[in-house]
Protein backbone atom coordinates (compact mmCIF):
# COMPACT_ATOMS: atom_id res chain seq x y z
CA UNK A 1 0.00 0.00 0.00
CA UNK A 2 1.36 3.37 -0.90
CA UNK A 3 0.36 6.38 1.63
CA UNK A 4 -0.94 9.55 -0.02
CA UNK A 5 -2.16 12.98 1.10
CA UNK A 6 -4.95 14.91 -0.14
CA UNK A 7 -8.05 17.09 1.03
CA UNK A 8 -11.36 15.59 2.18
CA UNK A 9 -13.13 17.34 -0.78
CA UNK A 10 -11.31 15.11 -3.65
CA UNK A 11 -11.94 11.90 -1.92
CA UNK A 12 -13.97 9.21 -3.58
CA UNK A 13 -17.15 7.46 -2.31
CA UNK A 14 -15.77 4.77 -0.11
CA UNK A 15 -12.24 5.97 0.01
CA UNK A 16 -11.50 6.36 3.83
CA UNK A 17 -8.29 7.92 5.37
CA UNK A 18 -7.20 9.33 8.85
CA UNK A 19 -7.27 12.76 9.26
CA UNK A 20 -3.66 14.71 9.29
CA UNK A 21 -4.99 18.14 10.29
CA UNK A 22 -7.59 21.18 9.81
CA UNK A 23 -6.13 24.31 8.05
CA UNK A 24 -8.88 26.69 8.59
CA UNK A 25 -9.50 29.89 10.91
CA UNK A 26 -9.82 29.22 14.66
CA UNK A 27 -13.72 29.90 14.79
CA UNK A 28 -14.65 26.86 12.36
CA UNK A 29 -11.66 24.86 12.77
CA UNK A 30 -13.19 25.06 16.64
CA UNK A 31 -16.70 23.70 15.17
CA UNK A 32 -15.10 21.49 13.26
CA UNK A 33 -13.54 20.14 15.86
CA UNK A 34 -16.53 19.77 18.29
CA UNK A 35 -17.93 18.10 15.60
CA UNK A 36 -15.53 15.06 15.57
CA UNK A 37 -12.77 16.34 13.01
CA UNK A 38 -9.83 15.80 15.32
CA UNK A 39 -6.15 14.44 14.40
CA UNK A 40 -6.07 10.50 13.72
CA UNK A 41 -9.76 10.42 13.89
CA UNK A 42 -10.60 8.12 10.45
CA UNK A 43 -12.75 9.31 8.49
CA UNK A 44 -14.65 7.71 5.27
CA UNK A 45 -16.74 9.38 2.07
CA UNK A 46 -20.41 7.62 2.06
CA UNK A 47 -21.66 9.64 -0.80
CA UNK A 48 -21.92 13.14 -2.64
CA UNK A 49 -24.64 14.96 -4.10
CA UNK A 50 -25.27 15.19 -7.79
CA UNK A 51 -22.95 18.35 -8.22
CA UNK A 52 -19.86 17.46 -5.37
CA UNK A 53 -21.18 20.12 -3.28
CA UNK A 54 -21.81 18.26 -0.43
CA UNK A 55 -20.72 15.05 0.93
CA UNK A 56 -21.90 12.84 3.33
CA UNK A 57 -19.11 11.13 6.08
CA UNK A 58 -18.50 9.18 9.00
CA UNK A 59 -16.44 10.21 11.35
CA UNK A 60 -14.80 7.00 13.29
CA UNK A 61 -17.90 4.76 12.48
CA UNK A 62 -20.06 6.71 14.48
CA UNK A 63 -20.61 10.43 13.50
CA UNK A 64 -22.40 10.60 10.16
CA UNK A 65 -21.98 14.56 9.07
CA UNK A 66 -23.09 16.29 6.06
CA UNK A 67 -20.68 18.63 5.10
CA UNK A 68 -20.20 21.75 2.45
CA UNK A 69 -17.31 20.71 -0.63
CA UNK A 70 -15.81 24.29 0.55
CA UNK A 71 -15.34 23.35 4.32
CA UNK A 72 -14.09 20.02 3.30
CA UNK A 73 -10.95 21.45 1.24
CA UNK A 74 -9.57 22.79 4.53
CA UNK A 75 -9.36 19.03 5.85
CA UNK A 76 -6.32 17.06 5.18
CA UNK A 77 -6.32 13.64 5.04
CA UNK A 78 -4.21 10.41 4.59
CA UNK A 79 -5.50 7.83 2.47
CA UNK A 80 -3.82 4.09 1.63
CA UNK A 81 -3.54 3.79 -1.94
CA UNK A 82 -3.21 0.27 -3.42
CA UNK A 83 -0.14 -0.26 -5.42
CA UNK A 84 -0.66 -2.07 -8.78
CA UNK A 85 1.93 -4.82 -8.69
CA UNK A 86 2.08 -5.34 -12.52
Amino acid sequence: MKVDFCRLSEMHVGQQGTIIGLYIDQPLRSRMSAMGFQKEAVIRVERKNWFGHVLHIVINQFTNLMIRKADAEHVWVRVEVPVDSN
